[in-house]
């Protein structure tokens, strides 16, 4: 396992409090809660793990022409739930935060290794950040 000095890690802990207070991760609990609180997600979901056992016990069987009929079913339904508005609200808030996090890592990288460029390109005398 990983060890370090209480220090970092009280830094580090300030600072995943800082991002959970952060609009996207704000924005990604909420998306989080419309996605489980819509009926027509949790419809889909149920009707993809259905599926999903179906395929697990044709499997069993060896039956190979139902498991690829499932699959495409399985397939279809997967496209049914990404194409609920509450689905698509949510890849978008879970990618915000994401870049959010991608540019957490880097600016941390340019803090740490300054001699390497930074994605923006600009000059990082006076930076206030990237964004």
């Amino acid at each position: 396992m990983f060890h370090m000095s209480m220090e970092l890690y009280e830094k580090i802990n300030e600072l995943g409090r800082l991002i959970k207070a952060s609009p996207e991760y704000q924005a990604m609990k909420t998306a989080e809660a419309a996605f489980e609180a819509d009926p027509a997600a949790k419809q889909q979901e149920a009707e993809y793990a259905l599926l999903q056992k179906r395929i697990e016990e044709a499997q069993n069987k060896g039956d190979m022409q139902l498991i690829n009929a499932l699959v495409l079913d399985q397939e279809t339904a997967a496209q049914a739930i990404a194409s609920l508005p509450s689905s698509q609200q949510l890849r978008f808030a879970r990618s915000q935060m994401n870049d959010l996090l991608r540019g957490t890592v880097e600016a941390l990288q340019g803090i740490v290794y300054p001699d390497v460029e930074c994605s923006c390109g600009g000059n990082c005398e006076g930076c206030s950040g990237c964004g």
